[in-house]
């Protein structure tokens, strides 16, 4: 019933009272200690909420339920692809950016961020950022190394792009543990 509540809120165009409706009531008769079966609730309201034309029920969920377990990437990137069809480039950045301080390990959500810049065109704004990943993931991931190389090669920069990974190789090599 809350749910209803907040999609007729939104189609009044009361946005405001949609976030309060569901981030006051999103844990009604939940038990917050079992995340992966709330995720799975929240997640098929806000596809509910999408397949009824409710885009801002369903962000309004997504902001609750990261608010609640800001460590799931899974949330995080359901909510990226949320923006990515109904929301603006800057709500897109917002969620991306949050993301990543939520969860700075995570590979594949700054891979998410930089392709979404690349997408606008913003090249600069894509190396930053995964210049950034490249700092908190270090060595763990070559997918961030290797994305920012292509850059460098799709923008005719060749040199750059044996730096990066050069670059890479070496923190790879120093961070192996020796074998005892």
């Amino acid at each position: 019933q809350w749910l209803q509540m907040a999609e007729d809120s939104e189609n009044l165009g009361y946005t405001a009272t949609t976030d309060a409706l569901v981030d006051l009531t999103i844990d009604t008769n939940m038990d917050m200690t079992d995340s992966k079966a709330c995720k799975r609730e929240w997640v098929a309201d806000a596809d509910a909420a999408l397949s009824r034309h409710r885009p801002h029920t369903a962000r309004a969920l997504y902001a609750s339920a990261t608010a609640k377990f800001p460590n799931k990437k899974g949330l995080w990137k359901r909510w990226a692809q949320l923006e990515a069809r109904h929301g603006t480039a800057a709500q897109m950045d917002q969620v991306l950016a949050a993301a990543v301080e939520a969860c700075p390990l995570a590979p594949q959500l700054w891979l998410i961020s930089a392709k979404q810049k690349l997408l606008r065109g913003d090249v600069d704004g894509a190396r930053a950022i995964l210049q950034q990943a490249a700092q908190a993931v270090g060595s763990t991931s070559e997918d961030v190394h290797l994305a920012a190389a292509k850059i460098e090669v799709s923008n005719g920069d060749i040199q750059r792009a044996r730096q990066l990974l050069a670059a890479a190789r070496r923190q790879a090599e120093f961070s192996k543990e020796p074998c005892e």
